[in-house]
């Protein structure tokens, strides 16, 4: 469980530097984002595995742990659909050059020639729906996140500091 409680801590601080540095700090989402995208390849992976702590029943919301785990499943594919998203709407461009954070993604596409304007007509108009439920998905991501916390910490309050690493209140 101690890996699963690592994956988790670490996952959240890649999904937290995604989400904050959404304005204005083009190459560090973009990257922090493809951090996020490869946690969740990883979960994948462990699930398959059946690797102890991410069997995917945790994300099914059944049994008494119902809400808890209907909260998992959301967060966990808001999560990915930012993700999908925002590798789709950025095409690899950020992997394929060195990261600086001086220059904004829009400065380089620009100076290499790839505005962010895509003309007119049916391209534009995906790319704008792409560009609209990432948008959407990452607004619906922080609130969806307090919910969670503060659902954990109202009536799973042992599970939150479990996961926190805080040793567990021994039982009376």
């Amino acid at each position: 469980m101690k890996a699963f409680r690592t994956y988790h801590l670490l996952f959240v601080l890649a999904v937290l530097v995604a989400y904050f540095t959404a304005e204005g700090m083009a190459i560090t989402h973009a990257w922090a984002g493809y951090l996020v995208a490869a946690f969740l390849a990883l979960r994948g992976l462990l699930g398959l595995l059946k690797a102890s702590g991410f069997a995917w029943t945790r994300l099914m919301p059944l049994g008494s742990s119902a809400l808890t785990h209907a909260l998992t499943l959301a967060l966990f594919l808001c999560i990915a659909g930012v993700t999908a998203t925002g590798i789709v709407m950025d095409k690899g461009v950020s992997l394929s050059s060195t990261p600086t954070f001086q220059i904004s993604r829009e400065d380089r596409d620009e100076s290499e020639g790839r505005g962010r304007t895509f003309g007119t007509g049916e391209r534009h108009e995906r790319e704008s729906a792409v560009n609209a439920v990432h948008e959407a998905l990452g607004n619906i991501l922080l609130p969806l996140a307090i919910v969670h916390v503060i659902y954990l910490l109202l009536f799973r309050l042992d599970m939150a500091r479990f996961m926190l690493f805080v040793p567990r209140k021994a039982l009376r």
